[in-house]
C-alpha cells in the first residue's frame, strides 16, 4: 500500500472511532462518575479501574473496596479479590496482574501510593510547575512505587487523572520508551524505519516530532486529537491493519465485560 493510501486509511479510522466517542469511550466513563468527587477518592477509583482495565469490574472493586474502607481495613482488599475472583473480569493487557496475588499485591501498592506520595501532587502541587513536567513527575513516581503497572496502565492511569481534572496534566510525547508498536505505526506512515527503534535524547526528540506532525496534520483535516489519543490511535490502526481491531471495537468490548460481572455481581443499570 502507498503512503498516500495508508494514511488517508489512518484519518477514516480516527474519524469513524471518533463517532463512538473514542478512544478509550470507557476512561471517559470513569472520569465522568469522578465528578464531584474529591480526588483522593477519585484517584482511587481510577486505579481499581486500570488495575483491571474495564469500568465494570473497576467500578465492583471501588464500590466493594472505597477509599474509606481501604483506610479502616488495609486487608479488606484482598479478602474482596479472593473471595470475587471469578466475578472480576480484565482486558487482556492487564494480563501482569491476573491471579488473586499479584491483583492484591498491585491493589495494596498503589494504595499505599495514593495514601503517602499523591498528596504532594494533589494537595501540594506547585502552580508554577508545566503540566507536561507535572505529568512527567508523576509519571516517574508512579512507575517507582506502584507494583504490576507497566507502561501501558501506566498512561491509561494518567490519562484518567488528566480527565478527572483535579490538576492540570498533559502527555508530552507518546511514551516511546517500550512503545513499540505505536513507534512502528509511525514509522510505517513516515515510510522512516529509524522511527521504530532507539531510546537516545535524538531518537525520543525525532518520535515527538513526528507524533506532533502527524497531529498537525490531522488538525489541518478538522480533527483535533491529543497526544495520548495520537499513541492510542497509532496503536489501534496498527492492529486494525494486522489483526482484528476495528473502530467503535473498545465500546463493544466492554459489554461482554459487564454481561459477566452483571452474572456474578447483579445488574448495574447506571453502566448503560
Amino acid at each position: 500500500m502507498n503512503l498516500e493510501n495508508l494514511n488517508r486509511l489512518f484519518w477514516d479510522f480516527v474519524r469513524l472511532d471518533r463517532l463512538t466517542g473514542g478512544p478509550d469511550t470507557h476512561l471517559d466513563m470513569i472520569a465522568h462518575m469522578s465528578r464531584g468527587m474529591n480526588w483522593i477518592d477519585g484517584i482511587w477509583l481510577a486505579g481499581c479501574y486500570v488495575s483491571v482495565y474495564n469500568v465494570p469490574s473497576g467500578y465492583r472493586l471501588w464500590e466493594s473496596c472505597p477509599w474509606s474502607r481501604v483506610l479502616a481495613d488495609r486487608a479488606g482488599v484482598g479478602r474482596f479479590v479472593a473471595d470475587n475472583w471469578e466475578g472480576l473480569s480484565f482486558r487482556r493487557e492487564r494480563r501482569a496482574v491476573r491471579s488473586v496475588p499479584k491483583l492484591t499485591k498491585h491493589l495494596n501498592s498503589y494504595a499505599d501510593w495514593v495514601l503517602h506520595t499523591a498528596p504532594v501532587f494533589f494537595d501540594n502541587y506547585d502552580e508554577k510547575t508545566n503540566p507536561e513536567r507535572r505529568y512527567v513527575q508523576l509519571w516517574e513516581s508512579l512507575d517507582r512505587s506502584v507494583w504490576g503497572l507497566g507502561r501501558y496502565a501506566l498512561m491509561k492511569l494518567l490519562e484518567t487523572f488528566t480527565r478527572q481534572e483535579y490538576i492540570p496534566l498533559s502527555l508530552p510525547d507518546i511514551r516511546p520508551v517500550g512503545g513499540d508498536s505505536p513507534r512502528e505505526q509511525l514509522a510505517e506512515l513516515y515510510n522512516a524505519p529509524r522511527l521504530k527503534k532507539g531510546n537516545t535524547d535524538r531518537d525520543i526528540a525525532d518520535v515527538a516530532d513526528r507524533a506532533g506532525h502527524l497531529r498537525w496534520v490531522g488538525k489541518k483535516q478538522g480533527i483535533d486529537i491529543t497526544m495520548f489519543q495520537t499513541e492510542v490511535y497509532l496503536c489501534e490502526f496498527k492492529q486494525a491493519t494486522k489483526y482484528n481491531q476495528y473502530p467503535g471495537r473498545a465500546l463493544d468490548s466492554e459489554f461482554g465485560h459487564y454481561e459477566k460481572t452483571a452474572a456474578y455481581f447483579g445488574e448495574w443499570p447506571d453502566f448503560f
